[in-house]
């Protein structure tokens, strides 16, 4: 029976060591993260920076911006997560630094989200409108004329002074 004893206590004595490593391990940690201005992103940020504080003890730190510093530095390795960023606005950016190496993409946290230009139902129907290559028809692109630039189309993608309003128009 005392033989019993005197291995559980080293047992336990052993697992408490170890459990002490561990926690120093943890404490150990420091993670830079990376958020945005939109309210999604911020979610996910603050979730994330719960978890690494209170679930495994690291220091974290979180800097704030608008899309182009914020992903100029993950791609410098000034900032080690972010937790989502709209990836149909920086597809070839994005596809560079995982072939350099510098960033390793884990997966889509709201596979959901589309991304894109959407018109309402009936005109849809009534247009046949299926794409954004469709407004190169002058007949559709018509019905998208800017009053201000009538041989324009006017389209809203994103609020102006975003990023990917920059990109949008820029890219159509």
């Amino acid at each position: 029976m005392m033989y019993t004893i005197k291995k559980v206590l080293l047992s336990l004595s052993l697992l408490g060591t170890v459990l002490v490593f561990s926690t120093s391990a943890y404490a150990a940690c420091k993670v830079h993260l990376g958020d945005f201005d939109w309210d999604s992103a911020n979610v996910h940020t603050a979730i994330s920076q719960f978890i690494l504080e209170k679930g495994y003890g690291c220091k974290v730190r979180v800097s704030k911006g608008s899309t182009t510093p914020i992903m100029a530095a993950l791609f410098d390795q000034q900032i080690d997560i972010i937790t989502e960023v709209w990836r149909d606005n920086l597809v070839q950016l994005i596809e560079d630094n995982l072939a350099k190496g510098n960033i390793i993409e884990l997966g889509i946290n709201t596979p959901e989200s589309g991304q894109g230009f959407y018109v309402d139902k009936p005109t849809s129907d009534k247009y046949g409108l299926k794409h954004v290559n469709d407004m190169k028809n002058t007949k559709i692109a018509a019905l998208f004329s800017d009053p201000e630039a009538p041989g324009k189309g006017r389209m809203t993608s994103c609020i102006s002074g975003w990023t990917c309003y920059t990109i949008n128009f820029v890219k159509h």
